[in-house]
């Protein structure tokens, strides 16, 4: 569900469905000079799909830490 809320929106480059575990989660590679990050999950919570974020580093948050 989460790929096609945000598939076609001005700086999403691409969203992969995947899987962590037992979860379904979505991949997402975006332009931060285009669109935020706080975008993104605006468009997700919109749509009813937005449960939480995760970034590469595993910070839910989805921001990197610092140090990170």
């Amino acid at each position: 569900m989460g790929v096609s809320a945000l598939e076609g929106r001005k700086g999403v480059r691409s969203v992969t469905k995947g899987w962590q575990g037992l979860n379904e989660v979505n991949h997402v590679v975006y332009d931060p000079q285009t669109v935020t990050l706080e975008q993104l999950i605006e468009w997700l919570k919109e749509s009813g799909t937005y449960i939480r974020t995760l970034s590469e580093t595993g910070n839910e948050d989805g921001r990197k830490r610092p140090g990170d």
